[in-house]
């Protein structure tokens, strides 16, 4: 489940690149992220109880979404936006029965998901499995601010060095994955799941299309863009060497003629 991934991801290498204040948050909400499609306690203008699950977005965001199905496919398209429904369904979870207004307690979702998207920012560029230091919290065993890219006592060039939230020092992620989380590939159902509600990109399934082309992100784009710079190149060559032959040619006959007198020998003008 992705609460094991979050769980790694965060303690091994979220401390060690987010500021406190970020890190707590990330640690703290990471749990209120519904894991599957969960039916909620409130229903649509028809009385038909809606579903709420997560619903990536383009670029590697996340959000939720409400649903109508149990399977959480068919989006809710109501009067009531998803957002509303959702916190409405948070304030009916956590109600006190004091009658107060809780609105103070609770962080609207719109800058929930954006804080929290934000955040991880930080892993939409390609990561090394080492864990690494950005030298931005606090160190966990000293109680004083790492400064990333300081040397230690000893002068041993602790350059990012990375002291996590489980003891560890520059952790090797990708071994902890491996060992810690439950990862499998995903089969011709989750495939088709993706391509339904939407968020999956152009790709071609036994056959199959699937998902939706995009600019930013096309599986035949960079293939296409190769070839036809590939052949635009060889045009260019092409023409250039052209040109060249054609320029070696004229000097070497201006050469040719140069070398012949203006008379012939031993006429005077």
């Amino acid at each position: 489940n992705f609460g094991q991934w979050m769980e790694q991801l965060f303690k091994h290498e979220g401390i060690c690149v987010w500021t406190d204040e970020e890190y707590e948050f990330m640690q703290d909400e990471r749990r209120v992220w519904p894991e599957g499609c969960t039916m909620m306690g409130i229903t649509d203008e028809s009385g038909n109880y809606l579903y709420v699950d997560l619903k990536p977005q383009a670029l590697g965001y996340m959000d939720v979404g409400v649903y109508t199905d149990a399977q959480c496919i068919q989006d809710y398209t109501g009067e009531e936006s998803h957002l509303a429904l959702i916190e409405k369904e948070y304030k009916n979870n956590n109600d006190d029965g004091d009658g107060q207004d809780d609105d103070d307690d609770l962080l609207s979702l719109e800058t929930y998901i954006e804080k929290w998207n934000d955040a991880f920012n930080i892993f939409k560029y390609c990561q090394p499995c080492r864990a690494y230091d950005l030298g931005w919290n606090t160190d966990l065993t000293e109680g004083e601010n790492r400064q990333g890219g300081q040397d230690d006592e000893d002068g041993n060039g602790s350059y990012f060095t990375c002291k996590d939230d489980a003891g560890y020092r520059n952790v090797n992620q990708c071994m902890k994955f491996k060992t810690k989380t439950d990862m499998e590939v995903a089969d011709i159902e989750d495939i088709i799941l993706a391509n339904n509600q939407g968020t999956i990109n152009y790709i071609n399934v036994q056959g199959n299309h699937l998902g939706t082309k995009s600019i930013l992100q096309s599986s035949r784009a960079p293939m296409g863009l190769l070839v036809g710079g590939f052949l635009l190149s060889l045009v260019v060559a092409g023409v250039g060497l052209i040109l060249f032959v054609h320029a070696w040619k004229k000097l070497k006959e201006a050469n040719s003629s140069l070398s012949e007198p203006l008379h012939p020998e031993g006429e005077l003008a």
